[in-house]
């Protein structure tokens, strides 16, 4: 039962950098200025940050779940100031 959940934790913690290295490689619309490309940023922060959420379920202590939710709430900072990026540029 031990392992079961190790393994588990492990497929969470490889799933989650999966999609936080996918969303990283994401902000390339801020060249193309594209709205599309946009939305398809905020879903794969929305996905990212799902994915970080999903973690507190293995990482249980207080300090964790602050650092997760920080981790969270600077990527959507992040979305927000590139979206006024995009509203001045236009």
């Amino acid at each position: 039962m031990k392992n079961y959940i190790f393994s588990q934790k492990r497929e969470a913690v490889n799933q989650t950098f999966k999609k936080l290295l996918d969303f990283s490689f994401s902000d390339d619309f801020l060249l193309l200025r594209d709205n599309d490309k946009f939305d398809e940023y905020r879903i794969k922060r929305e996905v990212a940050t799902s994915a970080l959420s999903g973690l507190k379920q293995y990482y249980t202590s207080d300090v964790q779940h602050s650092q997760i939710d920080k981790i969270s709430a600077l990527l959507q900072e992040k979305e927000n100031l590139l979206f006024g990026v995009i509203i001045t540029e236009k």
